[in-house]
């Protein structure tokens, strides 16, 4: 039996050589030495694959860059890292020589028949392998001198369960020698953090407006569910502010009166947390329930009354989310962090300059008017893991520079591609496993590809992924990467602070002539959406016609939008500032920074590059509500997101706000 079980290692590991496979299966496995023969399975998914035999279990992850080896009947494992060299090489580490010698058919495939020579030290070894030609995946494997084999029949393709790849619960790590690996000991943790997770579904049952578009849209159904998840981070330093929590919501925005409600509830639930070290953030899918309380213009219309109105659903989701927080809190346990950063393409610039010095969001690049893309794209992934004491990873947050709205059109609920992203992750790392995301400045930027469009679709065709489908690829690949390695450095005793301040910041100015045509505009409007909304009242057929509504809900924004302009003009001759809420927080050497607009990329590029964190987590649309923020170079360009209707705070408060910002980090360095 040692024989067998030296013949299975020698091949789980050389399994590990060949390309990856475009589709999961299993199969059976018949492994002969001269005395014995041993039945088992084979189970493979992309980059896991588990063999086993009747006294234990090899799980491959080369996804993780380790190997674990179950023994069923004691309940414990080993766990030995995999050869990187090992991974990449096309050969079996000690292969000098292989030459193809003929064709056989194993168990109905063709397969090419190679000699392979071995030569490790002083030892020369040959084996046959037999290579399926259509998978390229080793069907046979065999000493020359037939002293030991290993093949694989009955070969079933199909998804295979994601939980065949992890260590089971209540096995015990013991180390290679016998002994039982070490856990962290929680009686030596001082100053250590707890931490604790929870996830909620904040998706309505009823129809609801959806909120991204100027336009009304009721919801037509749910494509995918959208969720809070919230994150709670507690240190043991006795210091004021010792705690964070963090939500993330599939949302386009986080209104003023969601987080009001949230920070309420949370308040009567648990009377010994201060709710100010609560915020909010959104992964601003344009698919979500409207959280704002606004109105369309429908609401004298019987076909709007199964809607379920703003105040509602505020209601739903305050509950489900501040419930979620209590959860959380209640799950807290001394854990600890690591942190790393990769690249995913996720985030394009939106906006397309032209010869004549204008910008426009969403420009088209094939006009001979077309100069450059106005500004820098940020393809870095930022991730931060939690573990708790028996080093198993409990969740990520991850943070990139995109807003999720790849279906921002939808008529249906979805989170977009943070649905896709979640999913894929979980079947890599297991399906307990929590993901918070976040969006990094990103108000120049989004997963929509203006240059290189058809080479991209083309290759997405022969992928088979949708646009979705493939930045849950690439971040999660991201994820893969740079999980291994970030867990040789878990800290378990971080420094933690955690600063919240509302800072003032000059509002834009908008320009006295400019006011007369607005007015202009706002009174064309009205008059338009009077003789429309006439129009749908008297003309019941009309409203008979899907999604009637929208031009008459546009129409009605618009206006609003206008009056909106109106009221800051008067404003900001009383009070030129606006009182803007950030949070810092350190933990460790990486520092989260927010901010409520959607802060144009070159912002937080200023702000991650004269941080003197190692790396710094930067959190748009979080903590209270916002607008766009542009740089002075968007402002020069005009179009959607830089002119004074779309921004409260102009370039000059962009400014402030780095400086700001980057003060308040270098502080926590000191």
């Amino acid at each position: 039996m040692k024989r067998i079980v030296l013949v299975v290692m020698f091949l789980f590991s050389a399994l590990l050589i060949y390309p990856l496979l475009a589709y999961d299966f299993s199969a059976d496995t018949v492994i002969k030495d001269k005395n014995t023969t041993v039945n088992g399975k084979i189970f493979v998914s992309g980059e896991k694959t588990r063999m086993e035999m009747p006294e234990m279990a090899l799980i491959s992850r080369v996804d993780k860059r380790v190997e674990w080896k179950l023994v069923p009947k004691q309940k414990v494992y080993t766990e030995q890292l995999i050869s990187i060299k090992m991974v990449v090489s096309e050969k079996f580490p000690d292969e000098v020589e292989r030459k193809l010698v003929g064709q056989e058919n194993i168990d109905g495939h063709i397969a090419d028949k190679y000699l392979i020579t071995l030569k490790s030290d002083e030892t020369t070894e040959q084996i046959y392998q037999w290579i399926s030609r259509s998978t390229k995946f080793p069907l046979k494997t065999a000493n020359m001198d037939d002293s030991w084999s290993i093949e694989f029949n009955n070969i079933k393709r199909g998804r295979q369960n994601y939980k065949l790849f992890e260590v089971p619960a209540g096995y015990t790590k013991i180390d290679l020698s016998g002994k039982k690996a070490l856990t962290v000991d929680k009686s030596e943790i001082k100053n250590g953090i707890k931490v604790g997770w929870a996830q909620t579904n904040i998706t309505p049952k009823k129809k609801v407006y959806i909120a991204g578009q100027f336009h009304a849209r009721i919801s037509e159904g749910v494509m995918d569910p959208v969720t809070a998840t919230v994150l709670v981070i507690e240190s043991d330093n006795n210091k004021p502010n010792n705690y964070a929590i963090m939500i993330s919501c599939d949302l386009v925005g986080v209104s003023n009166e969601l987080i009001a409600k949230v920070k309420e509830k949370v308040r009567l639930k648990i009377p010994e947390l201060d709710p100010d070290y609560i915020f909010l953030g959104a992964t601003h899918t344009h698919a979500a329930p409207l959280v704002k309380l606004i109105s369309y213009g429908l609401d004298d219309f019987p076909e709007v009354k199964d809607v379920m109105p703003p105040t509602e659903y505020l209601e739903f989701a305050s509950e489900r989310i501040s419930g979620t927080v209590v959860e959380a809190w209640k799950k807290r346990e001394y854990s600890g962090i690591s942190y790393g950063m990769g690249h995913a393409v996720v985030g394009r610039n939106r906006r397309l300059k032209y010869k004549n010095g204008k910008s426009r969001m969403y420009g088209r690049a094939h006009l001979d008017t077309f100069s450059h893309v106005e500004g820098f794209e940020d393809h870095s992934v930022y991730a931060m893991m939690t573990y708790n004491t028996n080093n198993k990873l409990t969740g990520i947050v991850i943070n990139i520079a995109c807003p999720s709205q790849v279906s921002e059109g939808s008529y249906k609920i979805s989170a977009d591609f943070w649905h896709d992203t979640r999913e894929e992750i979980r079947k890599r790392f297991g399906e307990d496993v929590y993901i918070l995301p976040q969006c990094a400045p990103a108000g120049d930027i989004s997963p929509r590809v203006l240059i290189g469009n058809r080479a991209e679709s083309r290759m997405r065709r022969l992928k088979g992924r949708s646009i979705r489908l493939e930045i849950a690829e690439r971040i999660t690949n991201a994820i893969d990467d740079i999980v291994p390695f970030a867990e040789k450095e878990i800290e378990w005793q971080p420094e933690f602070q955690h600063r919240q301040e509302i800072i003032e910041l000059p509002r834009r100015l908008i320009a006295e002539e400019s006011m007369a045509r607005n007015t202009r505009e706002i009174n064309a409007r009205k008059k338009a959406y009077s003789k429309l909304l006439e129009e749908y009242k008297s003309n019941p057929e009309m409203r008979k016609k899907t999604r009637w509504y929208s031009k008459l809900s546009s129409t009605y924004r618009l206006v609003k939008r206008g009056e909106t302009l109106q009221r800051r003009f008067e404003l900001q001759k009383t009070s030129p500032n606006l009182p803007t809420l950030v949070h810092i927080i350190r933990i460790g050497d990486t520092v989260f920074a927010t901010n409520p607009f959607e802060l144009y990329l070159d912002f937080g590029i200023q702000i991650q590059e004269w941080s003197k964190a190692t790396q710094t987590f930067l959190i748009q649309k979080a903590g209270c509500d916002g607008t766009y923020l542009p740089t002075q170079r968007s402002v020069e360009g005009g179009g959607y997101g830089s002119v004074p209707a779309s921004t409260d705070i102009g370039p000059e408060g962009g400014d402030i706000l780095v400086n700001w910002t980057v003060s308040a980090i270098n502080e926590m360095f000191k």
